[in-house]
């Protein structure tokens, strides 16, 4: 069992090792990004003159960021034969404009959080306060015993949304804020 583990602790400093990214003249994570074909890079759809990414390249670049440290900014360094001048200029721009709506519906999802999660606590502390005078007029056992659960879940909620939904929430919003402000550089292959 101790060689196994053992085994697995080298092959995590290996693979750490081999995991090392180069940084740039301003300290920012290079990350070298290779395009074969272009043709998926844009979004068929976007509103007129702001073109977005399109979901699988979105998708492919919150994959390579994903093991960056929170602080880390990024520095996307892409080769490429198929992309032109004015594709050089736009790409970036597409980029940015498909994490300003994420970041914006991001700090959405963390304000509607936090509210939601202090209702459910208010309603829980309601439910408890309801039981207290109840309990003080000799209410059914029953009756006081359904209000108890009824509390306890109310605040079981509010504990789940705010702390472990919103950590989720949270470590999405600073990927998004992490491309939305990410350096681009194009060299020809």
């Amino acid at each position: 069992m101790l060689k196994k583990f053992n085994e697995i602790k080298k092959l995590e400093k290996d693979c750490e090792k081999t995991a090392f990214l180069p940084r740039d003249n301003e300290g920012n994570t290079i990350i070298n990004i290779s395009v074969k074909d272009d043709s998926n890079f844009l979004s068929p759809y976007s509103c007129a003159g702001k073109p977005v990414i399109s979901t699988d390249t979105a998708e492919f670049l919150e994959h390579e960021i994903s093991t960056l440290k929170q602080n880390e900014k990024v520095h996307f360094v892409i080769e490429s034969e198929v992309i032109d001048q004015n594709e050089q200029h736009l790409y970036p721009q597409a980029v940015k404009n498909y994490y300003t709506t994420k970041v914006k519906t991001g700090k959405t999802e963390l304000k509607r959080n936090a509210l939601a999660s202090l209702i459910m606590l208010i309603l829980g502390i309601m439910v408890f306060t309801t039981i207290i005078i109840l309990n003080s007029y000799n209410a059914q056992t029953i009756l006081l015993n359904v209000l108890d659960v009824v509390a306890w879940v109310f605040i079981w909620e509010a504990v789940d949304l705010f702390v472990f939904k919103r950590t989720a929430l949270k470590k999405e919003h600073i990927i998004n804020l992490k491309l939305l402000t990410a350096k681009f550089t194009f060299k020809n292959q």
